[in-house]
């Protein structure tokens, strides 16, 4: 089990919290003050995803030359992986680690602990 966190507007926070699921391609981080980056004062949506026989693997990072990350011009190259993992970096170029879902089987595997609002500073 590993808890990650989600940027992300307070509308789709609001509507995740709710029972909406996040989709293929979504990303989130070990790092509250990078998931908040993203955030663009919204919210932050903390998670925990039981990686317990998934396949994770590791890949190659954010390309800075391209501004592209893996899985930024889809899924497809990653058929049979459920969450890619890899080095990134913020809007400020802060790194962190990225784990972004690829499949269905790892979406059934995100819980939902908490949403933190960007009044709430103690994630920050």
């Amino acid at each position: 089990m590993i808890t990650l966190y989600h940027g992300c507007t307070t509308t789709t926070a609001n509507a995740l919290t709710q029972g909406e699921a996040f989709r293929l391609g979504t990303c989130f981080t070990e790092s509250a003050v990078a998931a908040a980056t993203y955030a663009y004062n919204g919210s932050l949506v903390e998670v925990e995803i039981d990686l317990s026989g998934l396949i994770v693997t590791e890949v190659a990072g954010y390309d800075r030359d391209s501004d592209t990350a893996p899985g930024d011009r889809g899924l497809s190259e990653f058929a049979g992986i459920d969450i890619i993992v890899y080095e990134d970096e913020d809007l400020h170029g802060r790194e962190h680690t990225t784990y972004r879902i690829i499949s269905e089987r790892a979406l059934e595997r995100v819980r939902i602990i908490d949403k933190h609002d960007s009044e709430d500073a103690q994630w920050l």
